[in-house]
C-alpha cells in the first residue's frame, strides 16, 4: 500500500467527524464564549499529558489530520470566490497552495511507517486516536474559543468543522461571508496548531515533526491575521 484510497480517507473523514463531536462535547462544556480561555497560538502553553494507549502517535495524528485538512480545504475552495476583502482570498488560496501537499505527506508517511495499519478506522478507535493527539487536559488551549462568534448558533455540532460537506453548508448559509471564514477558519486551525504542538513533544519520526514545525508556523500566522481582520471588520 503505498497511498490510501481516496476512498479510505472519505472513511476516515467520516468517523472523524463524530469522533470529534463527542469529543469536543465532552472537553468543551461549559467552556463556549469563555473571556479567559488562552487563544491556541505557538506560544500558548499547553499541559501535555500522554494518553495510554497502544495507538503510535504518529499515526493517530496522521489519521486524524488527513480528514481535518480536507475540510479546511473544501471550505477554502467553496469560499475563495465569495470573499471579498483580499487578505481573506490569500488566506485561502494558501491553504489550498499547501495543505494537499500536506496530506499527500501524511499518506505517505502512514505507508511506510504503518504499512499494516487497516485504513478502515472504528468510530471508538478514531475516539481514542483524538484522545491521543490532545494528549490530556484541554484547559490550556481551548480551540473552540471562538465558536460564539460564528454566524451560526454558538451551539452548533462541533462536527462542522470537521465535516467538508457540513462546513461548506456553514458558509454558504452564512450572510456575512467574510465573517463565517474567519470564524469557521479560526477554531479549525487553532486545534491543528494544538495537535502539532503536542507532537512536538510526543512524537516519534524527525520527518513528522519537520511538517509538525510548518503546521505551527503557517497556521498560527493565518490565526493571528483572522483575528486581525475579523476586528478591522467589526470597528
Amino acid at each position: 500500500m503505498n497511498t490510501l484510497s481516496r476512498r479510505s480517507v472519505v472513511v476516515m473523514a467520516g468517523v472523524s467527524a463524530l469522533a470529534y463531536a463527542r469529543l469536543f462535547a465532552q472537553s468543551h462544556e461549559g467552556h463556549h464564549g469563555s473571556d479567559d480561555s488562552a487563544v491556541c497560538t505557538a506560544g500558548t502553553p499547553i499541559p501535555i499529558i500522554p494518553v495510554t494507549s497502544d495507538i503510535p502517535f504518529d499515526l493517530a495524528y496522521i489519521d486524524t489530520m488527513i480528514p481535518h485538512h480536507s475540510s479546511v480545504i473544501a471550505l477554502s475552495e467553496r469560499a475563495i470566490g465569495e470573499l471579498k476583502d483580499g487578505r481573506l482570498v490569500e488566506i485561502a488560496q494558501a491553504v489550498l497552495d499547501t495543505q494537499p501537499g500536506e496530506i499527500e505527506q501524511l499518506k505517505s508517511f502512514r505507508a511506510e511507517w504503518y504499512p499494516d495499519e487497516p485504513v478502515e478506522i472504528s468510530d471508538d478507535r478514531m475516539m481514542e486516536m483524538m484522545m491521543v493527539t490532545m494528549a490530556g487536559s484541554m484547559d490550556g488551549c481551548t480551540p473552540m474559543d471562538h465558536a460564539s462568534m460564528m454566524d451560526t448558533d454558538s451551539d452548533m455540532d462541533h462536527m462542522v468543522l470537521m465535516d467538508s460537506e457540513a462546513i461548506v453548508k456553514a458558509f454558504e448559509n452564512a450572510d456575512n461571508k467574510d465573517l463565517s471564514f474567519i470564524d469557521l477558519v479560526v477554531p479549525h486551525h487553532q486545534m491543528a496548531v494544538r495537535q502539532s504542538q503536542v507532537g512536538l513533544e510526543l512524537a516519534e519520526h524527525d520527518e513528522l515533526r519537520a511538517l509538525l514545525d510548518d503546521v505551527i508556523a503557517a497556521q498560527t500566522a493565518e490565526i493571528e491575521e483572522l483575528l486581525a481582520i475579523r476586528e478591522e471588520i467589526e470597528g
